[in-house]
């Protein structure tokens, strides 16, 4: 959606979220998309890929100890 500011020239959006690619699902990925998920919440919709087929068992550990 988007509104004019009565104050400016400037066109706001509002509503819209933020979309974050995160290439990797090692640790740093995985902990990067927690974090921005905790930090933004709705604000943000994060996608995490990963070129291999499963985790490590490290990933899921450190996955299922954040939330």
């Amino acid at each position: 959606m988007f509104f004019r500011n009565h104050s400016s020239s400037e066109f706001v959006l509002e509503n819209i979220k933020t979309k974050i690619a995160i290439i990797g699902a090692g640790t740093a990925g995985l902990f990067a998309a927690i974090s921005l998920i905790k930090k933004f919440g709705d604000k943000v919709d994060v996608s995490v890929y990963e070129k291999y087929p499963c985790f490590d068992a490290v990933y899921l550990w450190i996955f299922y100890t954040m939330n």
